[in-house]
């Protein structure tokens, strides 16, 4: 399989089929994980725990993959997750991208970023203006 397979096979198995057994059999182990599951952020959390929660929290999930290219053991991904928000049915896309390193058929270091504010922001959970609310140093409290 090539590492640009790889990468969709985890994209539809995971994020579009909710099959959370994927992660077992392609990430190492050992993998170094940079992003919203990394252990530097949240110690004992691990990927699943976080797509988990995620697929709790987010709609139907659809993936389009807008580019990828690969090099060596490495892959880079640019992708588009199409999300439907639960609570009021409003669709909404919220890109990401991903980097990792592919030995053996499984990641064995992966990173991954998205604008996780925006994507809160859409599924209704903080204000739209958050981020400037936060830019002035105010706190946001919750009632």
């Amino acid at each position: 399989m090539t590492h640009t397979e790889l990468v969709l096979a985890w994209l539809k198995a995971i994020w579009e089929d909710g099959d959370l057994e994927v992660i077992d059999q392609l990430l190492s182990h050992e993998a170094v994980l940079v992003g919203v599951s990394s252990p530097y952020l949240e110690p004992g959390v691990t990927h699943r725990d976080v797509a988990e929660a995620l697929q709790h929290l987010l709609g139907p999930r659809r993936i389009s993959v807008t580019h990828i290219i690969e090099q060596g053991l490495w892959v880079s991904a640019r992708l588009v997750f199409h999300l439907k928000n639960p609570s009021n049915g409003l669709d909404f896309d919220a890109p990401a991208q991903i980097f990792a390193k592919v030995e053996n058929e499984r990641f064995t270091e992966f990173y991954s970023t998205m604008d996780y504010l925006e994507l809160i922001q859409n599924l209704g959970l903080v204000p739209d203006d958050t981020f400037y609310i936060l830019l002035t140093k105010h706190k946001l409290t919750w009632q």
